[in-house]
């Protein structure tokens, strides 16, 4: 069943994180997903800017250690929203380099300006590419909510003094 209203769900690995897991709201039957980097779909390997992106926010999402392997989908989306993005940015540009958003139309009551539809369908893929950053803990407001594992450094010499260390002998 969809979910109605409020705050959208959340995955209890992201709320292991956030450390507002609650074990009596938990589903102990959940699927267990590994962590990783999926490989990158055919679909972004096509696009030169979507693999690029692909290489660069699965790096920083590895990173912070909130990806697995079944974020491909939702990843894929991303990137392909970020190439098309770029792509109807650059139709912006004029000859000079400068964004021109409008162009004139002549009609027998006189000349109007209008906004180009690449701008609106830029600010859609905004909205839709800004929804996808904040599942993936990617803004500032989102990424402060996450409280990413640490590993536990281990000191050899405090190790060696409390007895815990692994000496292993070498022939």
């Amino acid at each position: 069943m969809a979910h109605a209203g409020g705050r959208p769900r959340l995955p209890e690995s992201t709320k292991k994180l956030k450390g507002t897991a609650r074990p009596s709201r938990s589903n102990p039957r959940a699927p267990q997903v590994p962590k990783g980097i999926p490989d990158m779909p055919l679909r972004v390997k096509q696009s030169e800017v979507a693999a690029a992106f692909w290489t660069r926010v699965t790096k920083h999402l590895h990173t912070m250690k909130v990806i697995t392997i079944q974020d491909e989908i939702a990843l894929e989306q991303m990137c392909l929203i970020y190439a098309e993005m770029v792509s109807l940015e650059s139709e912006l540009y004029n000859a000079d380099g400068l964004r021109v958003a409008t162009y004139k139309s002549y009609t027998k009551n006189g000349t109007t300006e209008k906004t180009k539809p690449q701008v609106q369908q830029i600010m859609e893929l905004r909205r839709q590419f800004a929804a996808l950053l904040q599942q993936f803990g990617m803004t500032p407001a989102t990424r402060d909510k996450v409280n990413a594992e640490v590993p536990v450094q281990t000191d050899l010499f405090e190790n060696a003094l409390s007895g815990t260390a692994q000496i292993r002998k070498v022939s």
